[in-house]
């Protein structure tokens, strides 16, 4: 069982691997969770440049939006090329097979680096500078917590709080699945290991989507269908209901499959 998992090599084995991802990436993580504000002053100062007045809060919106999108994309593809993309790598990859932890200790330590300690490092940095210049900046408006809260209740107002959203767990579940799928490919894909992730996610996407096609693009909704969901049986609260759990399953399923595909990676990893 000890050959397996023994929790004080897994734990000096993940402080091995926080160092190693604080060194290998804590610069690019504070310029990305600055964004919001790096991102707000040069969009003023080219705003004033071309139109000789400052933008108000649909610049910061747009700002929020543009920072936030930029800022993802760039941390799921850098940061697993930077911090575990060397493991394919001969020299790096043969003293990171001999380091004294079990694959297991290994995989789970990459879980909990990528899907735990990044998103919460990132978060306090990244909506903790938005939070700044919400607080600081009257022009700025809301920050992006409270755009949320403010859309989720929106919508559940609108709804008569049926669509209750829980955007939380959603973009969680987002962030795993995307931080995942490009560690899996940083471990699978020796050189251009971003390009060739992304081209390999669109290539399973539209494989998945054409199969879906296949096997109901065919069924008939009509209205006597329809009128199901008004019906005593299946209420609107219960299409609801299932449609989340048909989400969550979903999810599960591609969460499995991406750290499964990273386990097994880890076990065949030879140089």
């Amino acid at each position: 069982m000890k050959d397996f998992f023994d929790i004080r090599r897994f734990g000096n084995y993940l402080l091995y691997d926080l160092r190693n991802a604080r060194n290998y990436f804590w610069v690019s993580l504070i310029v990305l969770g600055l964004l919001p504000i790096i991102g707000y002053v040069f969009a003023q100062l080219f705003c004033h440049l071309f139109t000789g007045g400052w933008g108000g809060e649909s610049l910061a919106v747009a700002n929020q939006i543009s920072m936030a999108c930029i800022a993802l994309i760039t941390l799921f593809i850098s940061f697993p090329i930077k911090v575990y993309g060397k493991i394919t790598e001969k020299r790096f990859g043969s003293d990171w097979i001999m380091i004294p932890a079990s694959g297991f200790e290994k995989w789970l330590s990459m879980i909990i680096v990528t899907c735990v300690a990044l998103p919460l490092c990132f978060g306090v940095l990244f909506f903790g500078s938005d939070a700044l210049m919400s607080a600081v900046i009257p022009s700025y408006g809301q920050s992006m917590f409270g755009r949320f809260a403010g859309f989720k209740d929106m919508i559940a107002e609108s709804t008569d709080g049926i669509l209750n959203m829980k955007l939380a767990p959603c973009l969680y579940f987002n962030w795993c699945g995307s931080i995942l799928m490009f560690t899996l490919g940083a471990l699978v894909f020796k050189k251009a290991k971003g390009a060739k992730t992304i081209l390999a996610s669109f290539a399973i996407g539209t494989l998945f989507s054409m199969l879906m096609v296949s096997l109901f693009g065919t069924t008939h909704f009509d209205l006597d269908t329809l009128k199901l969901i008004s019906d005593d049986t299946l209420g609107v609260e219960d299409v609801v209901k299932w449609f989340n759990i048909a989400i969550g399953c979903f999810y599960s399923v591609i969460l499995v499959a991406l750290a499964g595909g990273i386990y097994a990676r880890i076990k065949t990893i030879k140089q």
